[in-house]
């Protein structure tokens, strides 16, 4: 995806309302809202998890886990699996596969 599509798609997310359905439209329950970091104009992916984690802390240093959620995901991006087994080789080789991450992802 080019850079205009993916702020596009940001704003529709970002706009779409939300619901007390079991079924909303753009799968937003009310409640929760979407966490979508800074865009850059070379990024080809946009990233979105239906609930954004609680437990996210930016203050630490990029190259260590901010949730719970980010091992999860690169174990899924680079095993396929999100096992706590896969998710503990995650851990061990976090900073190194964040940095591949980042090289493709920003």
């Amino acid at each position: 995806m080019n850079y205009e599509k993916l702020t596009l798609l940001n704003k529709e997310i970002l706009t779409c309302p939300f619901s007390k359905e079991n079924n909303p439209p753009c799968g937003r329950s009310e409640g929760f809202s979407p966490v979508i970091n800074e865009l850059y104009p070379t990024q080809r992916y946009l990233i979105i998890s239906s609930d954004p984690s609680r437990d996210t802390d930016k203050t630490r240093d990029t190259l260590q886990p901010h949730s719970h959620f980010e091992p999860r995901f690169l174990a899924l991006l680079f095993v396929g699996s999100d096992s706590p087994e896969v998710c503990q080789v995650i851990k061990e080789d976090y900073s190194e596969l964040k940095k591949i991450f980042l090289e493709y992802f920003n």
